[in-house]
């Protein structure tokens, strides 16, 4: 009879443990890892998009979570600067990848690059350093 074979976690080397990295702060290319939607946790009712960015130059960078309001039609008479706001938004963030919002399946947006101003922020739940996004980067001409 053949041995069983199990998988424990005393199987883990910990020496191949590590600090994930943080970005350089300023522009910089990123890809969206994951994207789906979300109830917004603070607002219900409402929905965000959430994606995760990281670099497509460094598999070792930290990643960043990313909420982005989904509008709706009927705040532009409740709260019209809140409605315009969110709209901005999510055109800054689709111009920057190059993404349809304009419906479908959010999955699609997997592995879109795009241009943002990467940055950094102490955390106060871990005590760490962060990567941010501090803006999402229009394409420019020439720029890959």
């Amino acid at each position: 009879m053949a041995e069983e074979q199990t998988e424990s976690i005393l199987d883990v080397d910990l020496g191949d443990a590590q600090e994930l990295e943080l970005m350089d702060e300023g522009e910089a290319k990123s890809r969206i890892s994951r994207a789906d939607i979300v109830e917004n946790k603070s607002n219900p009712g409402r929905r965000n998009l959430r994606v995760v960015i990281d670099s497509p130059d460094n598999k070792l960078v930290d990643d960043v979570y990313q909420y982005i309001v989904v509008p709706e039609k009927s705040w532009q008479e409740a709260d019209p600067k809140g409605y315009v706001r969110a709209v901005n938004r999510m055109k800054d963030f689709a111009e920057c990848y190059g993404v349809n919002v304009a419906g479908g399946e959010v999955s699609r947006m997997v592995g879109a690059e795009g241009w943002v101003d990467w940055g950094q922020e102490m955390n106060d739940r871990t005590g760490r350093m962060q990567n941010t996004i501090r803006r999402f980067i229009p394409p420019k001409k020439g720029r890959k």
